[in-house]
């Protein structure tokens, strides 16, 4: 990796930890900077500002998180190992995820995230529907499910992460956004991740 890559992977992964920790408005490009261990200049040699790089990071978690369900999708053998291998992705990617990362990022719509975020989030619904179906041809998801129903209220779910009530019940937003992701992956049954 070449020293200019790494200041940029530096960039991005200092924003992605205190974005997740404080949300985007509290965080500052100094901070970024001081968490990077990077000099303002370098970080404005690679994004113009604040907001360009939460993009940027925004599509880096999407492209890792397409990438990781991808090895998923080919390497599980039962519907158990896929459902896991999900729930997993899901709680590493949103782990010390906070309520103001959640409100920034998903409904402030001054900021512009919030669009970024439902533009990214129907990519990713395109490209996960045919993946989808592959695993139902395989066996792997429920025939008789529709998966276009499943991917648009997967995608609504995001309305409720800013309920102060739906909020009040969890210790934090990770536990929340896990507790819609076990509803999702096994609905009512008492067949669950718990063991």
């Amino acid at each position: 990796m070449s020293k200019k890559n790494k200041k940029y992977n530096d960039i991005l992964e200092a924003a992605q930890k205190l974005f997740w920790k404080f949300g985007f408005k509290k965080v500052t490009i100094e901070e970024i900077c001081r968490e990077g261990n990077v000099s303002k200049m370098t970080f404005y040699k690679h994004f113009d500002n604040k907001t360009e790089l939460a993009k940027k990071v925004l599509d880096k978690v999407v492209h890792k998180a397409i990438s990781d369900f991808n090895v998923l999708k080919n390497s599980a053998n039962s519907s158990f190992e896929l459902i896991e291998g999900m729930l997993k992705m899901k709680k590493d990617g949103i782990h010390e995820i906070s309520k103001e990362f959640l409100a920034d990022f998903y409904t402030d719509a001054d900021l512009g995230l919030a669009e970024y975020m439902q533009a990214k989030t129907g990519e990713v619904m395109a490209s996960m529907l045919s993946d989808f179906k592959e695993l139902q041809a395989r066996g792997l998801i429920r025939s008789n499910m529709n998966m276009q129903f499943y991917l648009y209220v997967a995608s609504k779910l995001s309305t409720f992460m800013d309920d102060p009530y739906l909020l009040s019940l969890y210790a934090n937003p990770e536990d929340l956004v896990m507790e819609f992701t076990n509803l999702f992956a096994y609905g009512m049954s008492p067949y669950n991740n718990e063991k």
